[in-house]
């Protein structure tokens, strides 16, 4: 009896010590907000998030994977790098990651008592759409899994004075139908100036207003999703307008 006893406590001991958490993120939600940056500059100016992953035994640690499960981003908005223990990758290998439902990226082995990184960095450009970003990292081993989040809030820097659907503002074709962009601004707004972005914040055009209809060359622009930005005379944004070439 006493040798049955002391073998279901040894495998009972063997199942415990299996499913035993190996891991642990550091932190598994982190918040930041900001009004934007100019959008010129990423390195200095993209949000870093400075997580890890730590292992929690007393053996190397190996076969740790994570994958981006959500990616939700405003327009304009984007990742800039996405770095852990072996390297950081650049915004066009997370855009791979991202588009590869497939790809799973592995932490090299991470020493007893030691950490991983795990941090993304975000562009988050003054021009680009206002509104919260999440993305979600789940970090996995055969015998456990954990999620980390990183939200970003970006708040307007001024008020809009039109909303999106009020029709003293309006443009057409869009989309284009590869023709020029007009832009229909009502006189009593002051408007000044109007702005395109594209959806890496990057100002590709800009012309002054002299009139409630304005004609914008768009030719040189390539395909794609844009934001379009009224101004007043102090450069403060009036509203904004998403526009498709």
């Amino acid at each position: 009896m006493k040798k049955i006893l002391l073998t279901v406590s040894i495998g009972l001991l063997g199942t415990i010590a299996a499913s035993a958490q190996s891991y642990e993120i550091l932190h598994d939600t982190m918040i930041k907000t900001t009004l934007g940056t100019p959008g010129l500059d990423p390195t200095n100016e993209a949000i870093y998030f400075h997580d890890s992953v730590k292992n929690v035994t007393a053996t190397d640690l190996e076969n740790v994977k994570w994958r981006i499960i959500e990616s939700n981003l405003p327009l304009g908005w984007y990742i800039f790098t996405f770095c852990d223990n072996v390297f950081c990758r650049s915004t066009a290998e997370v855009n791979n990651h991202l588009n590869n439902a497939n790809q799973i990226e592995t932490f090299a082995p991470i020493a007893p008592g030691t950490s991983a990184l795990l941090e993304p960095s975000v562009v988050v450009p003054q021009s680009a759409d206002d509104g919260t970003g999440i993305i979600k990292v789940r970090v996995f081993t055969d015998s456990h899994t954990d999620t980390a989040v990183f939200i970003i809030n970006k708040t307007p820097v001024g008020i809009n004075q039109v909303k999106m659907n009020d029709s003293r503002v309006s443009l057409f074709p869009n989309p284009s139908m590869g023709q020029d962009l007009n832009v229909f601004i009502n006189k009593e707004l002051g408007a000044k100036s109007i702005a395109i972005y594209n959806v890496l914040g990057a100002q590709v055009a800009q012309q002054s207003i002299t009139r409630e209809v304005s004609n914008v060359a768009t030719a040189h622009l390539a395909n794609g999703h844009y934001l379009v930005k009224v101004l007043d005379q102090n450069g403060l944004v009036i509203t904004t307008r998403k526009w498709v070439k």
